[in-house]
């Protein structure tokens, strides 16, 4: 257990130390209200910023009545595309899980497409459980405003875990779009999709 915490004290701290200078160097984000099909709408913040050392930052966290939950994600390619990544994961506190391992961008898009392929072995959170996932990350800008991006992650023992797709447009700093969930595991793919809308503003 004190190698745990100590493997996580030193993740946190150099993520902290690159998270010091983010409020003077956010570059786009947006804020979102977002509808279910069933259940409990909520808000939803998103940014995308650069670190210092060539650090590329992406921060959200989710409002709801129940609390907030979030997770902050730091990687910085370095040859070819390929990088290390930490991830931080704000679960109704400031870190409740670290997560790390490497990063690797999908070469040779059209410029108006991209993505990248993470790896994140290296896991810890208060319990000393380890958890860590394989994820992607996809999307694409298309003509007259339409945006179309994916992602999600997958247990390192092959369960799907988590992901989200949107489709929508952007009508100045306004973005309407139809934005589900996908949830559930059944050999390795998702069981279950939530539907949802989106409106948001951004920045």
């Amino acid at each position: 257990m004190r190698n745990i915490n100590n493997l996580r004290s030193k993740i946190l701290g150099v993520g902290l130390a690159l998270l010091a200078p983010v409020a003077a160097n956010a570059v786009n984000g947006s804020v979102n209200y977002i509808q279910p099909e069933e259940g409990n709408s909520f808000v939803k913040t998103e940014a995308f910023y650069k670190a210092p050392v060539g650090v590329d930052g992406f921060s959200f966290v989710n409002f709801n009545k129940g609390g907030y939950f979030g997770k902050t994600d730091l990687r910085r390619p370095i040859a070819y595309g390929i990088g290390p990544e930490v991830e931080g994961v704000h679960c109704n506190e400031p870190l409740s899980e670290v997560k790390a391992g490497v990063n690797v961008q999908i070469p040779k898009l059209p410029r108006n497409l991209f993505g990248n392929v993470r790896v994140l072995p290296v896991h810890a959170d208060r319990n000393g459980t380890h958890r860590g996932n394989i994820g992607y990350f996809v999307g694409a800008n298309l003509p007259y405003g339409v945006q179309v991006k994916s992602f999600g992650d997958w247990n390192l023992n092959g369960n799907w875990d988590y992901g989200e797709a949107f489709v929508g447009r952007k009508f100045g700093h306004i973005n309407l779009g139809y934005n589900p969930s996908f949830t559930g595991s059944r050999n390795g793919i998702p069981e279950d999709i939530t539907h949802r809308v989106s409106a948001g503003v951004s920045f």
